[in-house]
């Protein structure tokens, strides 16, 4: 009983700790994509004329689009995984596993 009760405690830890992770990448990923804008719809005239060819201009408009917008999907995974925790067999096995393993050497150790 007093095992299975550690066990929870802990998993209950890890989750929060995951879900702190997602919310300081949803911080970062909100403030740079801020920045990131501002930087394209007021500094981006500042730039020399002479390399503002219509091609270099299309290019640097693609990225400055589609980096924030990369960014957002790699961020939804990253909240899925988070709070739907997707139940893939092969990981739920290693967990158990690994799980099984610290307790029988915490054990050991206590026996030693």
């Amino acid at each position: 009983m007093n095992n299975s009760k550690e066990i929870a405690i802990q998993r209950a830890e890890k989750r929060i700790i995951a879900i702190k992770r997602f919310y300081s990448h949803l911080r970062l990923f909100l403030i740079c994509s801020l920045l990131w804008l501002l930087f394209r719809f007021f500094l981006f005239d500042l730039l020399d004329p002479k390399i503002m060819t219509q091609p270099f201009v299309k290019w640097l408009n693609w990225n400055f689009y589609l980096l924030p917008a990369l960014w957002a999907v790699v961020l939804l995974v990253h909240g899925l995984w988070v709070f739907k925790k997707p139940s893939i067999p092969f990981i739920k096995r290693w967990e158990r596993k690994k799980i099984q393993s610290l307790l029988n050497n915490d054990i050991r150790k206590k026996e030693l």
